[in-house]
């Protein structure tokens, strides 16, 4: 095998590099020692869904469409619906050349392509009843889960642990089957433990990784690949606090609510039952089994009188656009003075760092499809589009939230990887195959 890939979900150097001095990362350690080691940067948004498909085509969000787990703006259809980011990956072109490659529980692979070798699709994969395998058969001949893991529940590092394990095991099983090329899997459980846990029980934090490393130890005890590349989708860091920004923009006058009783109680009943789950959860199947309807809380919104809302996470910002939203009232002459005046007035906020348009974040032909503002808060600090109750600024539920720097590790010296989107175009020059 030429290349064997590892992905660490959420990872991050602020981490591992004290437990590799410290001799906790033993497998991890060897390999960086043999190369590369290094902060890498996500993409922006720094989420699974956009980072990952960064990875697998080597373009940025802007290139191929994929901001986050929902199509678009949120409020421009009566259902929302879940992102299709089904991308033709750099395996799809090994594949094509004739390399036996092998694809284990990496995000946005649902559903998986026909490649020349195998697939099991990672996050984004509705259930085991779907056909998340390639061959179809394959299904059978695995012990596969799909786990939910809310952020509170009980031995969560445990259960994280598990599944780590049965899929070292998968990787264990496909490789005793047929010789691959290329092979890559990735291991979930350092995010969730990291959201659920950072710089609060800490020990746990490093239980995960230990466990992660163990788990790459094993795979390396039946494998031999020539060259090995550990990376992670984005790093993870404490979080002080949350920031409703639709609350920010009821308070400004960019976006009005009827005044029903309980309007913000059932709002926030609403976040807690259909969007939360997501940022909670292994697997985002509350939203993938069915589409969510917006009806509970856009219903709460006088869209009439509302210029701009917040949707989605990490700082998005839509304005309420005429022929673009079901009830927007923007019209094209309006749309640079509201930009203008909401620009101006996150500018004045004190936990904001930085403001940016959407073509001063995103090129390609996606572009039309991003935010149009997007809202970089200071560090630390989580933002979610929900209310207050009079309050912008909340206890975070999580301890832990995204970062830009991910991680790139390995036995390869000579390549030059800054970005995410660098990955990609290295492994096909290393396969002699066109990007």
């Amino acid at each position: 095998m030429k290349l064997l890939v590892i992905g660490i979900d959420g990872a991050t150097l602020d981490v591992m590099n004290p437990m590799m001095s410290e001799g906790k990362l033993p497998n991890i350690k060897k390999i960086a020692d043999q190369g590369i080691c290094k902060r890498m940067l996500s993409v922006y948004p720094p989420i699974t869904y956009s980072a990952w498909t960064s990875f697998k085509t080597g373009l940025t969000p802007g290139e191929h469409g994929v901001f986050g787990f929902v199509e678009g703006a949120p409020y421009v259809s009566e259902e929302t619906k879940v992102v299709n980011t089904k991308r033709r990956a750099f395996w799809d072109d090994l594949s094509d050349a004739g390399y036996k490659v092998g694809i284990v529980n990496v995000p946005t692979t649902y559903p998986p392509s026909k490649v020349n070798g195998v697939m099991i699709s990672g996050l984004g994969t509705p259930s085991l009843r779907s056909n998340f395998t390639y061959p179809t058969n394959l299904k059978s001949k695995i012990s596969w889960k799909f786990d939910v893991f809310p952020l509170k529940s009980k031995n969560l590092v445990d259960k994280l642990i598990d599944a780590e394990v049965r899929i070292t095991s998968t990787v264990w099983y496909l490789h005793n089957q047929q010789e691959f090329d290329f092979f890559m899997v990735n291991f979930q459980g350092a995010d969730i433990i990291q959201h659920a846990n950072f710089g609060k029980e800490q020990a746990l934090v490093e239980k995960m990784y230990s466990a992660i490393d163990y788990c790459i130890g094993d795979i390396l005890s039946e494998i031999t690949p020539d060259n090995i590349i550990i990376v992670s989708d984005h790093g993870l860091g404490p979080c002080q606090g949350e920031v409703r920004i639709n609350e920010w923009l009821d308070q400004l006058g960019f976006l009005r609510l009827k005044k029903t009783p309980g309007y913000k109680n059932s709002f926030r009943t609403w976040m807690q039952e259909n969007i939360w789950p997501l940022f909670h959860s292994t697997w985002i199947t509350s939203l993938i089994k069915k589409k969510v309807n917006p009806a509970g809380w856009a219903n709460l919104v006088d869209w009439e009188n509302t210029v701009a809302y917040a949707g989605g996470y990490l700082g998005k910002i839509y304005v309420n656009k005429k022929g673009r939203e079901l009830k927007g009232v923007v019209t094209s002459s309006q749309y640079n003075r509201v930009i203008s005046s909401l620009i101006n007035e996150l500018n004045s906020w004190s936990l904001v760092e930085k403001v940016y348009k959407a073509d001063e974040l995103y090129q390609g032909k996606y572009q039309d499809l991003a935010p149009d503002l997007t809202v970089i808060f200071n560090e630390g600090w989580a933002d979610f589009p929900g209310f207050g109750n009079g309050s912008i600024i909340y206890p975070s539920r999580r301890r832990g939230d995204h970062r830009m720097q991910g991680i790139f590790i390995s036995t390869l010296k000579e390549v030059k990887i800054d970005c995410i989107t660098d990955v990609a175009p290295v492994i096909k020059e290393m396969y002699k195959v066109e990007y």
